[in-house]
């Protein structure tokens, strides 16, 4: 689209919005390396992946179907459901997390958000609440910031388990 619009004159892109999160990093592999070259926004929409990244969902309590991500069992949206996710790489990146918060003494909620602000290539994340006190944990985003090192830890920790597609085919074994 960069090339089309400089080679026809027209307005180029300003801005992309994609999925993003400490457990959808897929967006690094081309997106954010073109973003950076052509001076895109980059704008994260799930940037808490259906709730999973607040710390609410515990590994012994399956969720009710009345949750975004029990509900994703039935159909809603696959993308956040538990049998996706319901494996020790979550689990251990979510425990991650619970240290830093405590550490930060914040919510897990914000210190998912602020990886996100954080990370290299991204100008703000979407956030979409259903109540006051989800609001309440994503603002306090703006007051704190992680160090280096809790930036490296939540990196480690989310480090995707596989090469996405179609990039497997083009990786050295």
């Amino acid at each position: 689209s960069m090339w089309i619009a400089d080679k026809y004159d027209l307005p180029a892109p300003v801005c992309l919005q994609h999925n993003y999160s400490l457990m959808s990093r897929n967006l690094e592999w081309e997106i954010l390396p073109v973003a950076r070259r052509f001076n895109l926004a980059v704008i994260s929409w799930s940037p808490l992946q259906g709730g999973w990244l607040t710390g609410k969902y515990k590994k012994t309590e399956k969720p009710g179907l009345d949750s975004r991500v029990g509900g994703a069992e039935e159909g809603k949206f696959k993308m956040t459901s538990w049998s996706k996710y319901n494996n020790d790489h979550t689990w251990n990146l979510l425990a991650e997390i619970e240290k830093i918060a405590k550490e930060l003494k914040v919510s897990q909620c914000a210190v998912s958000l602020r990886w996100n602000y954080q990370s290299d290539g991204i100008t703000c994340p979407i956030i979409g609440v259903k109540k006051a006190h989800h609001l309440e944990q994503a603002l306090e985003v703006m007051n704190f910031e992680l160090s280096a090192d809790q930036m490296k830890r939540l990196n480690d920790a989310s480090e995707p388990q596989e090469v996405p597609y179609p990039h497997q085919f083009l990786v050295k074994r």
